[in-house]
């Protein structure tokens, strides 16, 4: 299935943009951790921390390592909510940051991913960090993750996505990224809220610019 396209300009400082910048300005010292259809990506591979991403021993019980096809249905409801997210998430991009996060955002969040989020975005609005242009955030491609998902997860969303055309810039005008295109892979674990609406209640990855979308 292929994702209704999220805004172009915007998409998040990408979160690993932002973490990224934030820690080179010691503003995270303590918690720096960071459409279904094949696209090759042949941007330059730089830097780019983030919350890394953990990765589960294949004996942990509190992981699945074979996990099943979702339903047709679920895996839209998952797509639904990965849009969603996408795009308000972008839209703070694009600002560099909130304090507080808009409810259209907070909406489709829970959990550590909205612990996360907040952190983040409070921190980077307070390092004052500017884009030098509008940056261009795109979503390559979108699969159900299937392995190393945690127990109780309803469903699980891996991302490729890459962020171009700006560079990230610190309150004094000192360039944190250099504007050149980049991808990344994005997880994004989903579960049911307490309204039974599907929401991320956790998220990982940007570790690692690649070269190609993996999957």
């Amino acid at each position: 299935m292929t994702p209704s396209p999220a805004a172009r300009p915007p998409r998040r400082i990408r979160v690993l943009a932002a973490a990224a910048a934030v820690c080179a300005v010691a503003l995270l010292a303590s918690s720096c951790s960071t459409r279904p259809s094949d696209t090759g990506f042949t941007g330059p591979t730089v830097f780019s921390p983030r919350s890394p991403s953990p990765v589960a021993a294949s004996s942990s019980p509190e992981y699945q390592t074979d996990v099943p096809t979702a339903s047709p249905e679920l895996y839209k409801q998952a797509l639904d909510v990965y849009n969603i997210y996408f795009a308000q998430d972008a839209a703070v991009q694009q600002d560099a940051g909130a304090d507080p996060l808009p409810p259209e955002l907070t909406a489709v969040l829970t959990g550590d991913a909205l612990t996360k989020e907040t952190k983040l975005y409070q921190q980077t609005k307070k390092a004052g960090l500017y884009w030098d242009r509008t940056p261009w955030f795109e979503s390559v491609k979108v699969t159900q993750l299937m392995t190393y998902v945690p127990v109780g997860t309803v469903i699980a969303l891996q991302a490729c996505e890459v962020t171009s055309h700006a560079r990230l810039m610190s309150a004094d005008g000192t360039p944190l990224t250099d504007g050149e295109p980049y991808m990344t892979v994005m997880r994004y674990y989903m579960r049911y809220n307490a309204q039974h609406n599907l929401v991320i209640y956790d998220l990982n990855g940007g570790g690692e610019r690649i070269q190609t979308c993996p999957f």
